[in-house]
């Protein structure tokens, strides 16, 4: 690493927060702080939500995947653009007629307090361990090209995104997010271009090699469930998972809650469902690049025992000084983006869904700067996550795993309410228990793949609850009681 490289990547850190902090006195209640009041164009809110959905697991762990095997892995995402439509159908304009802060507030309005307070803990839960895998990749890469130790190096990532978060709020983490596609998207594209000439044959020797080695190969139609990814999965559990992602993750729901107008959030959640699947064919692609580069010179770029640090040992050995501190500046846009976004929603969910229910007068008039301290915190323990999370080798599919576990249950919960008039809130909070216990009881005892987690948990949760609403007490009445597909009033004017 030249001085070049480091004025370029601290010149990064710098501009980021220094972009962050220009909404800081635009943050006056919590509207402006987790949903930016609604006003966000469907172009950023877009751009957002694709560099949210590339993280820094995207930049290192995507390659790594492709290097070893071929395209197989590929299909892991070949749903999402599926997902994002069916979300944009569905469950946008669903979720704007709720008017409201967190999508888990619409759970206590159709069932009880008490299934808001478990879903929403769950779902916390469940971030805790994927900001821990958001951490611990860039973490990786610093402590690859700077020889800082991984702690020292985790806490790093973690304070300049942290900073730029909590003084902007939502504001500030989308057009920070803007910003940050450009430089993720940069940096590989400049990585891709003198890879490739690098190469005596250019593309064609590429394309040879790969082809020779089988590398191009993409579906799997294996019927063993203990394959980690076929094409069964990716248009089942897969597809699943990632609609879950529009249903009840908090930092996706934000950005389209952000938009102007119902007709821009669908606009930017669909444009982002198709821009994140073609960025994730990229990266798969520099990672079958990489492999024919290793062939074609071994000594430049040694294979190893760890396949994620592939394109960070090509990224500090092949390119001109500048030019690697800005595709290293890519690492942690993709990094930061994911993390921001994941803090400042978790921090609405613990702040919305938790704390106001339980102490409203402690927080009144002091809001915001409860939500600011409640995403330090949060911050401060997925660093704590990211030192477990590093052990672990292969970062993408821990990433995966652990993002499966939960998901499932939760999703059914909402799919419980969203769709079905005839569950109960009783029933919905031990669907969702009795969820949890099966996709606990399947990752414990069995090796059915993780890809299948979603389906079996949303299942499990989706008919116990279904079935135990018919059977129980109803519990207390939730103040709604409208479904998806139910006659609703028009969307109100923004």
């Amino acid at each position: 690493m030249s001085s070049l490289d480091y004025f370029v990547l601290v010149g990064y850190f710098v501009l980021t927060i220094a972009l962050g902090s220009l909404t800081f006195a635009r943050q006056k209640s919590l509207q402006d702080y987790f949903v930016a009041s609604h006003s966000t164009p469907w172009l950023a809110s877009m751009a957002s939500l694709v560099a949210t959905t590339i993280s820094a697991v995207t930049f290192i762990g995507i390659p790594a995947l492709s290097f070893k095997k071929d395209l197989t892995d590929l299909q892991i995402y070949l749903g999402f653009p599926l997902a994002a439509i069916a979300a944009a159908v569905l469950i946008v304009p669903f979720y704007y007629r709720q008017d409201i802060l967190t999508a888990y507030q619409f759970l206590e309005r159709r069932f009880d307090l008490k299934t808001r307070l478990l879903a929403s803990i769950l779902f916390q839960l469940r971030e805790i361990f994927v900001m821990g895998v958001v951490i611990a990749a860039p973490a990786k890469i610093m402590t690859e090209f700077s020889g800082l130790p991984f702690h020292w190096s985790a806490l790093l990532v973690v304070l300049v995104t942290t900073v730029y978060t909590v003084v902007g709020g939502i504001r500030a983490v989308i057009w920070t997010d803007v910003m940050q596609l450009i430089v993720l998207l940069g940096g590989p594209l400049v990585a891709m271009f003198i890879l490739v000439q690098s190469m005596d044959g250019g593309l064609p020797q590429i394309i040879a090699i790969a082809t020779a080695h089988d590398k191009f190969r993409l579906i799997d139609t294996s019927f063993d469930p203990r394959s980690e990814v076929t094409v069964w999965i990716a248009f089942s559990g897969l597809t699943l998972y990632w609609f879950s992602e529009w249903v009840i993750s908090q930092s996706s729901i934000q950005r389209y809650l952000t938009g102007r107008s119902l007709a821009e959030s669908r606009r930017a959640l669909m444009a982002s469902g198709f821009g994140a699947f073609f960025v994730w064919i990229f990266f798969f692609l520099i990672g079958i690049a990489l492999y024919a580069f290793h062939i074609a010179h071994p000594e430049r770029l040694p294979a190893g025992n760890d396949a994620d640090r592939v394109f960070v040992r090509f990224i500090l050995g092949e390119l001109p000084g500048g030019l690697r501190g800005l595709a290293l500046s890519g690492v942690f846009a993709a990094a930061m983006s994911t993390l921001s976004s994941r803090a400042n929603a978790i921090a609405s969910l613990t702040l919305v869904d938790v704390l106001q229910p339980l102490i409203p007068d402690r927080l009144k008039g002091r809001e915001v700067l409860w939500a600011r301290w409640i995403t330090v915190v949060w911050a401060a323990v997925g660093t704590m996550a990211a030192l477990v999370v590093v052990r672990y080798e292969g970062i993408i599919k821990v990433g995966f795993r652990l993002g499966n576990l939960l998901i499932g249950p939760l999703l059914g919960v909402f799919l419980l309410g969203m769709f079905s008039e005839r569950t109960r809130a009783n029933g919905a909070f031990l669907g969702c228990c009795v969820g949890v216990a099966a996709i606990g009881l399947v990752a414990l005892l069995t090796e059915v793949s993780w890809g299948w987690y979603t389906l079996i948990g949303s299942l499990s949760t989706v008919l116990s609850g279904y079935l135990l609403s018919g059977w129980l007490p109803p519990g207390k009445a939730g103040t709604v009681n409208r479904t998806v597909l139910g006659k609703e009033p028009a969307v109100p004017a923004r």
